[in-house]
C-alpha cells in the first residue's frame, strides 16, 4: 500500500484530502483535509490506537492555522468522549464538554470565559438525564468557583444559589426555592465571616420581600429566635431585604 493517498472524502469530485500511515504499521491512520476547498488544510483526524477508527478530530474552522475544535474518543468505543472548543480565536481552547458516562451526551462543561488560563465557568449533569442540575461560575475572576447553583427537584430550573462573596472558601450568602415557583423565598447569610451561617431571611407570602428573619446564635444548626424586624437584630446591621 502506498504511504500517502487523495480521496474524495466528501463526494464532490475533488480530492480533498490525503490519508497516511503516519506510524509505518501498514494501515491508514491519518487524514488530513480541506473541508472548505481553499488549498489550505483545515481538518485532521487520527486513529491513535490503530483499530481502523478516527478517535482524535481537530478543525481550524477560520482558517488561522489554530484548531477551533477538537473531539476525543478517549475510551475507543467508537465516540467522542471530550470535546474542546476556541470560542475567541485566540488560539486557546476555552471551553471543554465531557461526556462522562459515555451517553452520547455531554454532562460535564468548563469555559474559560476572559482568557486568563482558569475556568470561569462550569455545569454538570449529575444524574443523566440530559440536563445540567449543578452550575458554577466564577464572578470576582480571580481563578475560584465562587458562585455554585443546584437544580434540586429536576425541573429545569436552578431552585438553590450559594455564594463565597469574600473567597475565603466558605459560603457566605445562600438563597433556596423552597416552594417551587421560580422565587427565592428562603435566604441565608454567614455574617460574622465564621464559615457558619448564623442569619436568616424568609418570604413567608411569596410577595417577594423578606418578612420574617431569624438567628442562630449559637450556630448549632438550629434557628434560636425568629423576629419580623430586622432592626430588632443586632448581627444583621444594615443587612436588610436589599442585601438578599
Amino acid at each position: 500500500m502506498a504511504d500517502e493517498e487523495y480521496v474524495d472524502l466528501n463526494g464532490d469530485g475533488y480530492k480533498e484530502s490525503v490519508v497516511s500511515d503516519s506510524d509505518g504499521d501498514g494501515e491508514y491512520d491519518t487524514v488530513i483535509s480541506d473541508l472548505d476547498s481553499d488549498g489550505n488544510a483545515d481538518a485532521i483526524g487520527m486513529d491513535t490506537d490503530g483499530d481502523g477508527y478516527v478517535d482524535s478530530i481537530g478543525v481550524d474552522s477560520d482558517g488561522d492555522g489554530n484548531l477551533d475544535e477538537y473531539a476525543f474518543d478517549t475510551n475507543g468505543d467508537g465516540y467522542f468522549e471530550t470535546l474542546g472548543a476556541d470560542t475567541d480565536g485566540d488560539g486557546n481552547m476555552d471551553t471543554i464538554g465531557v461526556d462522562s458516562d459515555g451517553d452520547g451526551y455531554v454532562d460535564y462543561i468548563e469555559s474559560d470565559t476572559d482568557g486568563d488560563g482558569y475556568s470561569d465557568f462550569a455545569a454538570a449533569d449529575t444524574n443523566g438525564d440530559g440536563y445540567f442540575e449543578t452550575v458554577g461560575a466564577d464572578t470576582t475572576g480571580d481563578g475560584n468557583i465562587d458562585t455554585v447553583g443546584v437544580d434540586v427537584d429536576g425541573d429545569g430550573y436552578i431552585d438553590y444559589v450559594e455564594q463565597d462573596t469574600d473567597g475565603d472558601g466558605y459560603s457566605d450568602f445562600a438563597a433556596a426555592d423552597t416552594d417551587g415557583d421560580g422565587y427565592a423565598d428562603t435566604f441565608a447569610a454567614d455574617t460574622d465571616g465564621d464559615g457558619e451561617f448564623d442569619t436568616y431571611g424568609f418570604d413567608t407570602d411569596g410577595d417577594g420581600d423578606i418578612d420574617m428573619y431569624g438567628v442562630d446564635e449559637d450556630e448549632d444548626g438550629d434557628i434560636d429566635f425568629y423576629d419580623d424586624n430586622v432592626d430588632d437584630i443586632d448581627s444583621f446591621d444594615d443587612f436588610d431585604d436589599d442585601d438578599f
